[in-house]
């Protein structure tokens, strides 16, 4: 192996030393520094779903669109996920949050559902509107929030307008029907009344201020729609008269007023009171003028609608 070396002289040369005019013209070699490390090739991210940030550059301005907002839930996330809720505050690549995304849908959906259930599981009590457009006006809800008191059972508070001839009655346990003068139920509404009682549901009836004629309709109507059937006196020993509070007798302004009951495989399933259940004492701009009210209506109506949610 040959090696070469080169002597370098800063000044004039010494005495006595001689020059070699053709090494005087060859050109010295230049001093370079340490040769600079050979980049090491790009490593591939270790998990695909990881790109590195330059691989992120052109997917922000597409995916700056694409961003999540919401006030109600406390997130704003650009294109990842950043929560003040969760105590997220590292923004993600998207294709990395979308599993937390899913997560965070799946939590969204059940606080939802979980609100929705807080004010959906209250028990709704239907006001039928029949023969065309009579409805039940004078009919106090104060028992609505007697229950609600008085027991662990969630009442809504307010009755629910509801036509006797939709398909819509069927989302109530228990609806209240009144009213004054003659009336005439329509084919579809005796279908649908039928259906509603044979399916579990409960009717409280009542005559407004104790009318006649509004009676004897309801009577008539009862025969039509179950012929096999009656109304049949319901006894002050009957546990209806003891569900939440102990009722010993009908208070009314003359004479005993008497409960009638419409039962269905061992259950009554109709209350129907010639004198009047409406309670229109609490209520403003009804009164029952002339007739024979129960007047203990309130702690009454809050039995049967108990009885009817616990049979």
């Amino acid at each position: 192996m040959r090696i070469s070396c080169w002597t370098f002289s800063m000044g004039t040369p010494a005495m006595g030393e001689s020059r070699n005019p053709k090494t005087e013209n060859r050109r010295k070699p230049e001093i370079r520094g340490p040769k600079p490390p050979t980049p090491s090739p790009r490593r591939k991210p270790i998990c695909p779903e990881f790109p590195g940030p330059s691989a992120l550059a052109p997917e922000r301005t597409a995916l700056s669109n694409r961003s999540l907002a919401s006030s109600d839930f406390g997130f704003r996330p650009s294109f990842g996920l950043r929560s003040s809720v969760f105590g997220f505050h590292v923004r993600l690549p998207w294709a990395t949050s979308k599993p937390l995304l899913a997560l965070y849908l799946l939590l969204l959906l059940a606080t939802t559902l979980r609100a929705a259930d807080s004010t959906g599981d209250a028990v709704e009590c239907a006001n039928l509107i029949y023969s065309g457009t009579k409805s039940s006006v004078c009919f106090s809800e104060e028992f609505l929030s007697t229950v609600a008191s008085e027991t662990s059972i969630n009442t809504s508070r307010k009755f629910k307008a509801v036509k006797l001839g939709e398909r819509e009655v069927f989302r109530f346990p228990f609806a209240v029907m009144t009213g004054e003068g003659a009336f005439t139920l329509t084919d579809d509404e005796r279908k649908n009344l039928k259906l509603y009682l044979e399916k579990g549901g409960f009717l409280l009836a009542s005559a407004g201020c104790s009318s006649k004629e509004w009676g004897d309709s309801f009577t008539r109507e009862m025969k039509a729609i179950f012929p096999e059937r009656k109304l049949e006196d319901v006894p002050l020993t009957h546990s209806i008269f003891r569900t939440i509070f102990d009722i010993p007798r009908l208070d009314t302004k003359a004479e005993d007023a008497k409960l009638f009951g419409l039962t269905i495989a061992g259950k009554i399933v109709v209350i129907y009171s010639p004198d009047g259940l409406n309670d229109t004492a609490t209520m403003h701009g009804c009164c029952c003028c002339g007739g024979n009210e129960i007047k203990n209506s309130q702690k009454v109506n809050a039995n049967i609608l108990v009885y009817a949610l616990l049979q």
